[in-house]
């Protein structure tokens, strides 16, 4: 049985953290950038098969 580092198994396997170190700001940044990609998408993949 292979032995699995402890950084990984904390990158598979996340915890709840303290609600005073969640931040709105970086919250409302992530939901954003998750949209700006999802519009992006769709153009992306049009240019690709035109091109």
């Amino acid at each position: 049985m292979a032995v699995v580092p402890a950084a990984a198994v904390s990158l598979t396997r996340p915890a709840l953290v303290a609600q005073d170190t969640v931040s709105a700001a970086d919250t409302g940044w992530v939901m954003t950038s998750t949209a700006l990609v999802l519009l992006m998408t769709l153009p992306g993949i049009a240019l690709f098969i035109l091109v």
